[in-house]
Order: structure tokens, then sequence, then C-alpha cells
């Protein structure tokens, strides 16, 4: 811990980075409230883009678009295979390997498909400008294949289900 204006600043660590992602995470497969976010990231600045694309989320709005165009899937679950953090003092810096599996469902089909996605992700962290907590500022997600045998059946007009696998 780092003293800072009067109180004590957590520094920012390798597990706090890891904790902060796995939580964003745990909070985007369990279509989460909205609210529920806030105390991990920057609720004005924080983006969500896709590399090679001009697909980009923007603040707390661009977090509620992009979760309403997930509405299709259930049955979510991101799993968090690799992490490589730098640090640099009140900012970090963190690339993740992670999987996303989820559900989707098309009428009349009887039956759900499974969907496996490979993801690269690389992750901005810094600090909340009210209290100096760490939070996550953004994130550009580098990759996004989707495993052989779990590709999407049909090709929706939704943004997850138009890249190619």
């Amino acid at each position: 811990m780092v003293a800072a204006m009067g109180g004590v600043m957590q520094a920012i660590t390798l597990k706090i980075v890891q904790e902060l992602i796995e939580s964003f995470y745990e909070l985007n497969a369990g279509r989460a409230l909205l609210r529920d976010f806030l105390p991990i990231l920057d609720h004005e600045g924080f983006f969500m883009e896709l590399a090679g694309t001009d697909i980009r989320f923007l603040g707390i709005a661009g977090l509620a678009d992009h979760q309403m165009g997930k509405l299709i899937f259930f049955d979510q679950k991101f799993i968090l295979l690799d992490i490589e953090v730098k640090l640099d003092g009140d900012t970090a810096l963190a690339q993740t390997n992670a999987e996303w599996h989820a559900s989707t469902w098309s009428s009349p089909d009887p039956y759900s498909h499974r969907i496996k996605v490979a993801l690269l992700h690389t992750w901005h962290v810094g600090r909340a400008k009210d209290d100096s907590r760490p939070i996550l500022l953004g994130h550009v997600c580098e990759e996004f294949h989707y495993l052989p045998g779990f590709a999407p059946k049909e090709q929706a007009k939704e943004f997850h289900l138009t890249q190619e696998s």
C-alpha cells in the first residue's frame, strides 16, 4: 500500500488486476445490473472495442448497449486461461487469453446451440477519479475466434455472431 492524500491508497497489483477482470467476466456472463459494474470500472470513460473494426462501446451507456446486444445468449461463462500484466505505478496493462461459452437459440429450432469463442483481450487499468481505487478503464478485444465445432449455426444480425470464425 502507498500513502495518498492523508489516506492509504491500494497499490495496483497483479492480483487486483486479475480480480477486476474476473469480476467483469462474472458480471458480464451473469447479465448483472449496470449498477453492479460501477465499483470496478470508469463509468464515464470505460470503453470496449473490437480491434480492426469500428465496433466501440463507450461509458456506462455503451456497456448497456453491449449487454442489450448479448440478450440472445444464455448460460454464459468466461474462462480465464492466462494473464500477463505490466504494472506501471498507477496504471496496468493486461493481456488475457480466455474463452467465452454461451448458448443461443433461434426459433423454431427445437434445441439451443452452444458456442465457444477464443478471446484475446488487452485490458487497461487505472484509478477512479473520486477515491483512487483501482478500476478497469476499458478493454480491446484483439482476437475473437469460434472454436472448431462451436460456431453459430445461423448468422444472426448481432455483432458477436458476425465475426469470422
